[in-house]
């Protein structure tokens, strides 16, 4: 920006003398937008605008239903007045787009159902067509419901609005003016004549030619107005939210000269304390009002011990965008699980899962019993092999391999690839001490010959996909237990360094599995830990008879 300080001051004496609101004039793009643009402020629009809020429009759901809807004072203050009360010369709305970024639970959906409301009904534009947008059907009908709501919560609005709940539609027949809620997942929206538009969610967005088509769609009209209102997202440099809150942020830091785009922006400064209640309270304007105080604290707690759960505490209560991969556990609490005499010769039943790891690297064969102490919680034994070859060569973790290797925790097999013979032995070895019930093997992993070999020594290791359908329900169960102590790993040094590296990725269901791919290091052990798991959660409830023998005879084709 070039304009100094003196350019603000010069704006605001034309504010004084025109009796304005004295926070009219807050930025030097409001000075620019006054003493370039010869825009005004009228309070009289804005105060209707807000007594229209108040007297037509009723919360139709939760504890607030049936009551009228007063605007918060941030609302008021921060988005209806500005975006209804600054004007043009030619006395149309000053703002033609805006973002507003906040967190869940502080009234956006109703915020922006009343919004919609105000366009349809009193806006003054012949033939209003007004729209909200979302990424699919599901989220396109909160606000449409919202909307349908306040229309039969109110005598006077149902008397000339008609809700058409099949099409998600309400038609306002005697101004020939409609609104309708369209979502991603439907056929493309061209030749619309946008007067309004409002984006719900728009980090979800993932179609740009819908995007495109609706931010262009209000050209012929005389003031259109596109406004998003959204909840930070997953990070991904080329979306369209990332896109847009930029541009929000980088108008609000005055780095975009900007004076028809209005910013709000409620967010906690990511390096900020986020277990902190005077940071909840910055970024949620409604905060122990539509979001509950005591609920906070449980989902802080929660967040605390589960770093699964961090993401969506940073990203939902604080609108803070995270990123796709999220580092599933947390090392102190890992280390907090109880240690205890381990008896391999009570003869409970184990069950293992084997992660062959490539050709010149760890392989990981881990065992899980149920502990006697207690029986919600797990016992593991660990087996880790690696190829002597790898500890000589140029390996990067080559010299940590050699400590756990002379410390007893990692098995050097000899030569340049690992020694399956040995694995299989060591398996072998395993079914004879202990009471091995059986175990899990990936099932991409081409190991015909070591399962048949085994199954011929009595050991049956059954195939298991590596996709979400197989790993999701134990990886969530892997996790419930380590966020509880109950892991019970006895610092094996191996596996806790697995457990730090490991990544997850998370399906549209929100089912877990661990990211191979995008872990920062080797995490077998945590798959094959898994595995096991899997084992004694499927013997927990009886398998159909011949589940094991149909298994492998599916591995084998």
């Amino acid at each position: 920006m070039t304009k100094t300080s003196r350019t603000i001051a010069k704006a605001k004496a034309i504010a004084k003398r025109d009796r304005w609101p004295e926070w009219a004039v807050r930025t030097e793009l409001d000075a620019l937008a006054v003493l370039d643009h010869g825009c005004y402020f009228d309070r009289w629009d804005a105060d209707f605008v807000v007594d229209f809020f108040r007297k037509y429009l009723h919360h139709s759901t939760g504890e607030w239903a049936g009551h009228p809807f007063e605007l918060l004072p941030w609302q008021r203050r921060n988005l209806i007045y500005p975006l209804f009360g600054w004007k043009r010369k030619d006395h149309t709305r000053r703002y033609r787009r805006g973002g507003v970024w906040i967190p869940k639970k502080n009234g956006k959906t109703t915020l922006a159902a009343g919004i919609i409301m105000y366009l349809l009904i009193a806006d003054d534009e012949p033939g209003a067509q007004v729209f909200s947008a979302a990424n699919d059907k599901s989220q396109a009908g909160m606000i449409y419901r919202e909307c349908a709501g306040m229309v039969r919560q109110s005598p006077d609005l149902a008397r000339i609005l008609e809700p058409v709940d099949s099409r998600k539609e309400i038609l306002h027949p005697r101004e020939n003016a409609y609104y309708a809620a369209l979502s991603a997942d439907v056929p493309t929206k061209e030749g619309l004549n946008i007067s309004g538009l409002v984006v719900d969610e728009l980090h979800s967005l993932t179609d740009r030619s819908m995007w495109s088509t609706l931010a262009y769609g209000g050209a012929a009209r005389r003031q259109p107005l596109l406004l998003s209102i959204s909840t930070a997202g997953i990070y991904r440099p080329e979306s369209i939210g990332w896109e847009q809150y930029r541009y929000a942020k980088g108008v609000l830091d005055e780095m975009i000269e900007d004076w028809s785009f209005l910013p709000l922006v409620y967010e906690a400064d990511p390096d900020a304390s986020w277990t902190s209640p005077s940071v909840w309270r910055k970024a949620n304007p409604s905060y122990a009002i539509t979001t509950k105080v005591d609920a906070f604290r449980e989902e802080c707690r929660e967040a605390v011990e589960s770093p699964t759960k961090q993401n969506d505490f940073l990203r939902y209560r604080l609108n803070i965008w995270v990123q796709q991969n999220i580092r599933a556990i947390d090392l102190r609490i890992w280390d907090e699980a109880p240690m205890h005499d381990l008896d391999l010769t009570d003869r409970r039943p184990w069950y293992g899962g084997l992660d062959l790891g490539g050709s010149s690297d760890l392989s990981a064969w881990i065992l899980a019993s149920r502990c006697p102490e207690d029986p919600e919680a797990i016992d593991l034994r660990c087996r880790f092999w690696i190829p002597e070859e790898t500890l000589r060569g140029k390996h990067p973790n080559a010299g940590l391999y050699q400590q756990w290797v002379n410390s007893g925790h990692l098995v050097a097999t000899s030569g340049a690839v690992i020694d399956e013979r040995f694995i299989q032995a060591s398996i072998i070895e395993d079914s004879t001490t202990l009471n091995l019930v059986d175990g899990n093997i990936d099932r991409i992993f081409n190991g015909m010959r070591l399962q048949t070999e085994l199954l011929e020594e009595g050991v049956t290791l059954v195939a298991l996909g590596q996709g979400f359908l197989s790993m999701g329900g134990p990886t969530k169960k892997f996790l419930d237990l380590v966020a509880a102590r109950r892991v019970h790993h006895f610092g094996h040094p191996v596996l806790r360094w697995m457990a730090d590296n490991v990544v997850l990725q998370f399906n549209p269901a929100g089912m877990p599995k661990v990211d191979k791919a995008k872990s920062s290091q080797k995490v077998d052990g945590i798959v094959a830990t898994i595995m096991a798991i899997d084992r004694i959660e499927r013997h927990a409830v009886p398998e159909p008879e011949g589940f094991q023998a149909f298994v492998f005879g599916m591995a084998a084709r």
